[in-house]
């Protein structure tokens, strides 16, 4: 039973196209369900609708497959992060649609692919090597796809707000940097000083209590006697007085002991927290003249705006000669950011210069701008860092505007004439795309190691050279079994299934050379297979299947028939 068909809920108008949108599959940029658009597409009379994700395509196939279901045209799209590696800028942004199937399957999905082979901090880059191998001039994408310069973190934008960004940049490092202590300040100048004189304190302290603890172990027994045995003589009185001078002074000495190392102890506690005092204000010093050193780097790396603009229109030019005159347009987007506000006249300007078209677009995350919509996509951002991320400026424009309300935001910025160029320009790439997928069959084509045998060889080959394997000295072997041999390749021929018994083959002959270098291993044994391949002469005589289908009459028409063309299924049990 066919599903009813949906219909629009209001009329439909081009001028409410949407040609930059992000659904969840923008990994923590957004919390909108594909399902979710298309249904709102409807019921807001949204004709055109691009998905244009961040870095991947993961729901294009399901996303083309669910539209069929509605009367709106969706263009599968990417919003790739372009990055040389030895780029002054970050991650910059770059939007590319399909123009056709071709477009997108020969030109963004192998893009992708190349994107992800450059991967770093989680981001897949292309980079103009990329671009000009799947987009360029002689590539199968070239005039397949449509580009733009994307948002104010796009390939043209960043370049023209560079000073800008270095100047921010900058302005937040010295801020870091204030809140640092200085290697000039005060404190930290006093901190040295009370440091070194507590180390000199120290040490005379030290040096007294040496002298003290001599003097506190003085013994006293010999001399006691000795003046004991003047106590009947003249000079008694005057060497008991001597002695007890003696042990008074020692046990003076050994009170004041006691006192200086109280002392010692004092000021080495102190004398640790000056020291402590000191390494901190050193490492602040260190990350203080990192901080300059920076900065100082990022003020000679600013260049004029003028260069800079004329530096934003050589490469316009670049993207130009590689998508092809016409095809690489100028976006431009106004969400009441202060950022957008300098750089969107600015690149009108530029796309005038160079005879490039305009294209209007909202950077749609959110359906609505409701406090729900807003406040889910809040989430979805938090989970990234897990912690919340506060709402930025803007954040409550990035949903799916009207035409009317476009016009209106941009209007606020740049002239009608230009406003309406833009618009134009997306009307164009919305009836110039007509992206259709047709199903089918794929399966990858085995080269062998033989040089000019192809899959359909290279299978009876080892069917034949099987024979010897499974029936030594062919005993066994009967016209029955070699009518049957014959009829099963020609059927595998003829359905093209050759390359992809080949490569099954290939890889269960690896899986049993790992089997005898691990024989201990658990997972890499290979069984005698499964499932409707049993039925399969040539899976048996080549070593898929491990069971001989002529001993146990299996039927091979189950496995492959003319008259049901589908995949092999079940071939193996590994």
């Amino acid at each position: 039973m066919e599903s009813e068909k949906i219909e629009f809920k209001v009329p439909p108008d081009i001028r409410n196209t949407q040609l930059h949108v992000h659904t969840m599959e923008s990994l923590h940029d957004s919390a909108t369900k594909i399902k979710d658009l298309f249904d709102y597409c409807v019921e807001m009379g949204i004709p055109v609708c691009a998905l244009t994700e961040h870095g991947v395509l993961t729901e294009i196939d399901k996303a083309m497959a669910l539209a069929k279901d509605y009367p709106i045209k969706v263009i599968p799209g990417i919003e790739f992060y372009y990055q040389e590696d030895d780029t002054v800028d970050g991650r910059e942004h770059l939007i590319v649609w399909a123009m056709t199937e071709q477009g997108y399957r020969t030109g963004i999905s192998k893009a992708t692919t190349a994107a992800n082979m450059r991967m770093e901090g989680g981001f897949p880059r292309v980079n103009t090597e990329i671009l000009k191998l799947y987009f360029g001039e002689g590539s199968a994408a070239h005039g397949q796809v449509k580009a733009s310069s994307a948002c104010m973190g796009g390939v043209l934008a960043t370049i023209l707000l560079r000073k800008y960004y270095l100047s921010q940049k900058i302005e937040k490092m010295k801020k870091k940097q204030d809140g640092l202590e200085g290697p000039h300040s005060l404190s930290y100048k006093n901190n040295v000083e009370a440091k070194n004189h507590s180390e000199e304190d120290v040490q005379k302290l030290i040096e007294t209590r040496e002298l003290l603890s001599k003097l506190a172990k003085k013994p006293f027994a010999k001399k006691i006697k000795s003046v004991d045995a003047k106590k009947d003589t003249n000079e008694y009185v005057a060497a008991k007085a001597e002695l007890d001078a003696e042990i008074a002074l020692t046990k003076t000495a050994e009170a004041n002991l006691v006192r200086i190392k109280a002392q010692i102890v004092s000021v080495k506690k102190n004398q640790t927290l000056l020291n402590n005092k000191v390494k901190d204000s050193e490492k602040e010093h260190i990350k203080w003249y990192e901080l300059e050193k920076e900065m100082n780097r990022l003020n000679d790396s600013i260049k004029p705006e003028e260069e800079l603009y004329e530096e934003a229109k050589v490469k316009a030019l670049e993207y130009q000669e590689i998508f092809g005159k016409g095809n690489f347009y100028v976006e431009l987007q106004y969400h009441g950011i202060p950022e957008e506000f300098y750089v969107m006249p600015k690149l009108a300007r530029l796309a005038e210069e160079l005879d490039l078209p305009l294209v209007a677009t909202n950077d749609v995350h959110t359906l609505t701008d409701s406090k729900d919509d807003l406040k889910a996509r809040q989430i979805m951002r938090s989970l990234r860092f897990n912690k919340w991320e506060e709402p930025r400026l803007g954040d409550d424009e990035l949903y799916v505007k009207t035409g009317v309300e476009l016009e209106s935001e941009l209007a606020k910025i740049l002239p009608s004439d230009v406003v309406e160029k833009a618009m134009q320009g997306m009307i164009e790439i919305a009836e110039a795309s007509n992206v259709v997928f047709k199903k089918d069959n794929h399966y990858p084509a085995f080269k062998s190691e033989i040089p000019g045998e192809d899959a359909v060889t290279r299978l009876r080959r080892l069917a034949v050279e099987g024979i010897e394997w499974r029936y030594p000295g062919k005993v066994g072997w009967t016209t029955e079994h070699a009518e049957r041999l014959e009829y099963e390749l020609e059927t595998i021929k003829t359905m093209g299934f050759s390359d992809y018994l080949c490569i099954v083959e290939d890889f269960l002959k690896y899986g049993r050379i790992l089997g005898r270098q691990n024989p201990e291993e658990v997972g890499i044994g290979i069984g005698p297979g499964r499932g409707s391949a049993v039925g399969s002469l040539v899976c048996y005589n080549i070593g898929i299947t491990g069971i001989d289908p002529m001993q146990y009459g299996l039927i091979f028409e189950r496995f492959l028939n003319p008259e049901r063309v589908s995949m092999p299924k079940r071939l193996l049990g590994i």
